[in-house]
């Protein structure tokens, strides 16, 4: 009885026997909320405000986008506007209401629809509906929105029109109302209430219109910014505030935001809305704008936690923070008060929040290249996904794209990280710029050499092996062999191990820590990037890279250096991830696939467009084979639920990204169950997300 109560008593009170009939996934992610809310008292988002747009057609007097557009900030491209909706959908959003500006003149709107998922969220835009024709209501009922909010600012046409700057605006508002209701979407009236309103009597007209006519209509509190920045005598008194309140008592269909969250009264911001600028800020709500971060440099959960380490906004505050509260007001909006750019940051509003700051240490934007195809040079392509680094904290949260070419089907990340960054991106912690862990103890010795011998029947040095084996006899010793991309130089010592005759191990690299490791181990060594190197023509016999190909600036570059590095028959052993593998289709799209290695690998090839480069190169592809790659899965398995569900802690346990002392067995564990799995997916699809290519000069 108490949920169906708390049900009755929230806003399923607007729900149509239309929608829910259309939309019933909708409206059963909306009773699974209800239920989390009260059997757990579990608060997730429930709805995103998003000013895509801030174009208008209205100046009006107490507008505050004018404030937003007033910044050099560069809006947000279409597609970092799917990755907010991305990231708020995995957060749990059911509704999306896209405001502005006049979010109808948006020219990406419709395409936007799509990406919310229309069959199981709730879509609403908010427009001054001077241009909400019917041939638009028709096209936008179509694209999957279920209701349009008209901005109404009092129940004179006078009033109105002055308000609004604009003859005839008012008489258009109606007009407006009436083709919404007539395609059957939802209308609802949004009106502003400053001080003393509710004592007008075109307040009470505007009342009275709604209720005569069933109309929903929001009471939004006048707020001090934009236009009324600073101005705290627009706040509504105590009288304006017990009379809104009473007659959404009378008439639920009027009301504020503050008086239903699923069965909580108080400010929803920050636990059930957000607000999402043009520009990617996130903000607690429509009316607090404090930015606690943006878009584009994190993930919008991380932005989400750190506004509910606020305890005003962790709490149901009795009141509209933004509009009510003046201690709040004067203790933290009033310090954004004529702030340039716009929003302030939360730093400056919350300067006695010490974790604010700390959780900003990485948020700074690296520096990026937009770069044309890395095979044919085109600037022709579309995006395929988007993802951050999952797997280290002191890298960046920059978001990042990967793109198909349409040319030539080659899929890249653009833009991508400049050379310059590389000290970031690759830490001093990073998996094969270090030693690799012994044995532990003489119970894990076994279990230790148990794995090097599976991984010698069944990984890298079975390749290695067989790459050595197929040399003719009348070769010259020593054999020379570079690794480019030797990291530790494993591959170098199996080199070594498995060559019956004389050895000439070169490592390259550009990690220092890396090479002082391979060197102190007896091989040649140079620091460099393979773009960059000056190699001896005709000189090695092999050459190896695993896993290094998709990590260069310039693969076309790598691919030229080293056949001019080869003797005529040598053989280029190249191992890289396949982008055309099963789990590279299933996970890519979500951006979750664990070969994207966010943002350390910058181009993915397949079998068709590795042999296309090799082929510009004077190599010859001779063969290519698939191999299980377990650690493939374990990032993939991290990034989901790091990325998606926010369980940094949990995927760190349950998917270890380094083997050490603690994780040793769970991370043998996994291996063992992902080779399985990959093994399995060769049988079935002839192939693996990591390929190894044999080419020769």
């Amino acid at each position: 009885m108490k949920l169906f109560n708390s049900i009755l008593d929230g806003r399923l009170r607007h729900l149509s026997f239309s929608l829910a009939r259309k939309k019933p996934l909708f409206l059963a992610r909306i009773l699974l909320k209800y239920v989390k809310k009260i059997a757990f008292s579990q608060d997730s988002l429930r709805g995103v405000v998003f000013a895509s747009s801030y174009s208008c057609n209205f100046r009006c007097s107490h507008c505050y986008a004018n404030r937003f557009r007033d910044t050099n900030k560069n809006p947000l491209t279409f597609y970092e506007k799917t990755v907010v909706i991305k990231e708020c959908l995995e957060l749990g959003a059911t509704s999306f209401d896209f405001v502005g500006g006049e979010i109808g003149l948006s020219k990406d709107l419709g395409l936007l629809l799509k990406v919310c998922r229309p069959y199981k969220t709730h879509l609403s835009l908010a427009s001054n509906g001077y241009d909400m024709t019917k041939e638009k209501v028709r096209h936008l009922k179509q694209a999957g929105i279920d209701k349009i909010s008209i901005s109404i600012d009092s129940g004179s046409e006078e009033e109105h029109d002055k308000f609004r700057n604009k003859p005839g605006s008012y008489r258009r508002c109606f007009e407006a109302i009436e083709n919404v209701r007539k395609e059957g979407l939802t209308p609802i009236i949004i009106t502003c209430v400053s001080k003393g309103a509710t004592k007008k009597k075109s307040f009470h007209d505007l009342v009275n219109y709604a209720i005569e006519h069933r109309i929903g209509l929001v009471f939004s509190a006048a707020i001090p910014f934009g236009e009324w920045e600073g101005k705290m005598d627009i706040l509504c008194d105590e009288e304006d505030i017990r009379y809104m309140k009473e007659l959404h008592e009378r008439y639920p269909f009027l009301t504020r935001d503050c008086y239903e969250n699923m069965g909580s009264y108080g400010c929803p911001a920050a636990k059930q809305i957000l607000y999402v600028s043009e520009y990617g800020d996130v903000m607690p709500c429509p009316f607090t704008h404090i930015s606690f971060g943006n878009i584009r440099y994190e993930s919008m959960h991380d932005i989400r936690q750190r506004m509910l380490s606020i305890p005003e906004f962790r709490h149901y505050h009795p009141c509209c923070l933004a509009g009510e509260d003046r201690e709040f007001i004067g203790k933290h909006l009033s310090k954004t008060f004529g702030a340039k750019p716009y929003p302030p940051c939360a730093q400056e509003a919350f300067p006695e929040n010490n974790s604010i700051c700390a959780q900003h240490k990485f948020s700074k934007d690296i520096k990026k290249v937009d770069r044309p195809c890395p095979l044919c040079g085109s600037t022709k392509r579309e995006v395929v996904t988007s993802g951050r680094d999952h797997e280290f904290d002191n890298t960046t949260h920059d978001l990042f794209f990967v793109v198909r070419c349409l040319d030539c089907d080659l899929v890249y990340l653009n833009p991508r990280p400049d050379q310059s960054t590389l000290g970031i991106i690759y830490p001093k912690e990073y998996y094969c710029h270090k030693e690799t862990f012994a044995a532990f103890s003489s119970k894990r010795s076994i279990l230790v050499s148990i794995k090097n011998d599976l991984n010698k029947r069944f990984g890298f040095p079975k390749r290695i092996q067989n790459v050595v084996n197929s040399l003719p006899d009348e070769l010259e010793e020593p054999i020379k062999i570079l690794d480019v991309g030797c990291g530790n130089g494993l591959a170098l010592d199996v080199f070594q191990e498995v060559s019956s005759r004389s050895v000439e191990t070169t490592g390259l690299d550009y990690s220092e820590q890396a090479l002082r490791i391979v060197a102190k181990k007896g091989h040649n060594v140079i620091r460099t990037r393979i773009e960059k190197a000056s190699l001896p023509k005709g000189y090695f016999d092999i050459i190896y890279s695993s896993n290094v190909i998709e990590h260069v600036a310039e693969p076309f570059d790598m691919m030229r250096k080293i056949s001019d590095a080869l003797k005529p028959e040598g053989v280029f052993l190249c191992e890289a991830p396949n982008y055309d593998s099963l789990d590279a289709r299933i996970f890519s799209p979500s951006g979750y696939w664990g070969g994207f290695h966010f943002p350390r690998h910058w181009t993915f090839f397949t079998a068709k467009t590795l042999g296309k480069i090799a082929e510009l190169s004077d190599l010859k592809l001779e063969s290519v084979m698939y191999h299980p790659v377990p650690i493939f899965w374990i990032w993939t398995m991290h990034s989901y639920l790091y990325s998606c569900k926010g369980k940094k802690e949990v995927a760190d346990w349950l998917f270890p990204l380094t083997e050490n002392k603690g994780n040793f067995l769970r991370s043998m564990g996994l291996k063992v169950i992902f080779s399985v799995a990959d093994f399995s997916l060769k049988l079935f699809t002839g192939k693996t997300s990591l390929m190894s290519a044999i080419l020769r000069k």
